[in-house]
Parts: structure tokens; sequence; C-alpha cells
């Protein structure tokens, strides 16, 4: 809901002639954007933040058309995982949350992510469930609800462009360079990822 414009068609009326037209004031208008909710998790894997982000308009060297994102809310750490298909999401959050969890000995408490049938499915219900996982979903068309994974998503978006740039490697090499480009924002190597979502 737009706020703060209290301006009646009366006062455009008596603004007069070569006056802003009020098609033209209402027409843009904007969403307020969002504010932080304030809430932070205290331990990893307390909460974990998802997306996936395609189809991409070229198909990488791997056959890999999507990308998965993971962000644990509390370390930071993020995980991209390239996709052939966006139907593949499901297994692999299951995957890598039983990995994650197997790893580190920490448990995920709840995952969130936007409403898209990729994670809205009997599959995915089904282990949060069983795993007494709280699904966390936005609202539709309010990205700014799952801030923290959309974010990821462009960063990586903005590393790999110049990446493949200066590089002068083919486009069909986005996929590798997402998964450098997720290593390089994260700070370490995957070798290290044990290390920082275990330090409670």
């Amino acid at each position: 809901m737009v706020t703060g414009i209290h301006t009646t068609t009366t006062e455009f009326q008596a603004a007069g002639e070569g006056s802003l037209c009020e098609a033209c004031v209402l027409g843009k208008q904007h969403r307020l954007p969002f504010t932080a909710s304030g809430t932070s998790s205290s331990r990893p894997l307390q909460l974990l933040h998802t997306d996936v982000c395609g189809p991409l308009p070229i198909t990488s060297s791997g056959g890999n058309n999507y990308f998965l994102t993971l962000l644990d809310d509390y370390s930071r750490l993020s995980i991209v995982i390239p996709l052939a298909r966006k139907s593949d999401v499901a297994q692999t959050v299951i995957d890598t949350i039983t990995l994650l969890e197997n790893q580190t000995g920490n448990r995920v408490k709840s995952v969130r992510s936007d409403n898209g049938t990729e994670y809205l499915n009997h599959k995915l219900e089904r282990f949060y469930c069983d795993k007494g996982i709280h699904m966390q979903t936005t609202n539709r068309y309010t990205p700014e609800q799952n801030g923290a994974a959309e974010r990821l998503n462009r960063t990586l978006i903005e590393k790999v462009r110049p990446m493949l740039a200066e590089s002068g490697l083919p486009k069909s090499m986005w996929a590798e360079a997402k998964v450098k480009g997720q290593r390089l924002q994260s700070g370490f190597g995957a070798s290290e990822a044990h290390t920082r979502v275990s330090a409670a």
C-alpha cells in the first residue's frame, strides 16, 4: 500500500493549467521499501534462506539452466548448486540439508523460500514434517520477504558477468563462474565450510 500522498483531485484541479496531472503523479507511485524484520538467528542452521534462479538464457557447459542458492542466516555461509531442471530443486534441498546436518551436528530449524511449486510440493513438505523443520514462505510478488536469498543471487550474478568478460571465457561457463563467485563471496573454499558452520 502506498502512503504519504495526501493530494486530492480538487487540489490537482486548483493547481491550474501546466501543473502536474493527477494520472502522472498517481502513475509514478511505488511501493514503500520493506523494513528489516529484526529477527536474526542465534546459532548455525537455525534458519536457511533459499531461492532458485532461472531459466537462464544460456545453458551452461554442464547442461544447467538454473542455480539454487542456500544461505545460512547465522554464519552467512552460502551454497550455490547449478541445476539442469527446476524439478531437481526439492531433492537437492533435501540432500543439502542432510549433508549440512550430518557434517556440522546442528539441525535446521526453519527454511525460508518463495512459494513456487519447486518449494511447495509433497516431497519437500513431507521431508520438513518428518524432520520437524518449519517451512516459511513469502507472499506472492514480494521478493523482499526473502531478501537475503534474493540479494545473494543478485550479488553472484554481478560477480559472474565481469569474471566471464575479463577471462574471455564463453558465457556457457556461467555455472562454473557462479560457484567460484560464491566461494569468493563467502571468503573461503569448500574445505573450510564445515569449520565455519559448525562454530556455534
